[in-house]
């Protein structure tokens, strides 16, 4: 669901040159998300008539938790389901949702939560809303981590994360700005995913804990989910492409036939993790045969990119958003 179609960069940074990570521009895409949920916020209840009950004093609260710093996924993904409720007539529905809303404290957590898929780490009734929030076309269902797996999952996250700030700092810095939550997962039921996220859920990760086994790979991982989240900000929860989901084509990223904005999407992802994978190898914090993998993962990922582009360039109809994101990126692409 959109909030708006405004694209904000960072102060001092040109609107064009938004390919390259900055711990700046992620600060600045979440203010403009946040800008355009208390916006919407502030209209809902400007229309909310007497059968709705919500306190003018919860009210403020909320709206000014949201103006003021990061907030929980969890605050978006009610905010997606109160949009539902009530364009549905579902009064009861919206009430419930409004009472959440409005009943509990809306800032992030400080730091990078990790978690996993249950009502425990996530809250009453969440880990159902995540899981139904995120699913896309393809059918899977995700399953919360066991207590070994957990554990092992999060020493690799951090491992990741730390060869990041080592190795391309500029990564590992936009990764802190745009995620509030990292969410283990595992799935039992249809294919497998390496990670995932949706603007439903802004600032939640999900990572699939078979993919977080050693630290090259987690930290490819989770540039390629920021990747996805910095382009769901550029455009600010809309589209980058005009083209209709059932045109399909083959994407650099997955066997079967994806929609257009998958593609472009995937391209787009395919561009950072080039770009993260060259920063790494540069960076010298490799050992020995994390630089031989690293190595095949660039040759692999630069030949998706160039088939991956060829697709988009013939067939897609780019928005404003997609458009710019697209000219940032091969800027980038074609000077190296």
């Amino acid at each position: 669901m959109t909030l708006t179609t405004a694209r904000e960069s960072a102060a001092g940074t040109p609107a064009a040159d938004t390919f390259a990570p900055d711990p700046a521009r992620a600060a600045s895409l979440d203010r403009a998300v946040r800008r355009g949920l208390a916006d919407s916020l502030r209209t809902i209840f400007d229309s909310l008539d007497e059968t709705f009950h919500v306190e003018p004093a919860a009210v403020a609260r909320l709206l000014s938790a949201v103006d003021a710093g990061p907030v929980a996924p969890r605050v978006f993904a009610a905010y997606m389901d109160l949009v539902s409720a009530l364009f549905a007539d579902r009064a009861d529905e919206a009430q419930a949702l409004l009472d959440e809303l409005l009943g509990r404290d809306a800032a992030a957590s400080a730091g990078l939560q990790i978690a996993t898929i249950d009502d425990m780490d996530l809250g009453q009734g969440q880990a159902a809303r995540y899981r139904r929030l995120l699913n896309d076309d393809v059918e899977f269902v995700l399953e919360p981590t066991t207590g070994a797996e957990r554990v092992a999952a999060t020493a690799v996250f951090h491992a990741a994360l730390d060869l990041l700030a080592a190795g391309a700092p500029d990564v590992e810095d936009e990764i802190r700005g745009l995620f509030r939550q990292a969410v283990l997962v595992t799935n039992t039921t249809g294919r497998g995913i390496g990670g995932a996220s949706t603007f439903a859920l802004w600032g939640a990760v999900f990572m699939h804990v078979d993919f977080l086994q050693n630290r090259l790979n987690a930290a490819v991982a989770i540039a390629h989910e920021a990747a996805h989240t910095h382009l769901f900000g550029l455009a600010l929860g809309g589209r980058v492409v005009e083209n209709r989901d059932a045109e399909r084509y083959v994407s650099p990223l997955r066997s079967d036939p994806r929609p257009m904005e998958g593609i472009a999407h995937a391209v787009y992802v395919l561009g950072r993790m080039i770009y993260t994978l060259r920063a790494l190898i540069a960076s010298g914090r490799l050992r020995a045969d994390e630089s031989e993998q690293a190595e095949a993962q660039l040759h692999a990922n630069l030949a998706g990119y160039r088939g991956g582009l060829a697709t988009v360039l013939e067939h897609a109809r780019f928005t404003p958003a997609g458009q710019a994101a697209f000219e940032d990126l091969r800027r980038y692409m074609d000077a190296r």
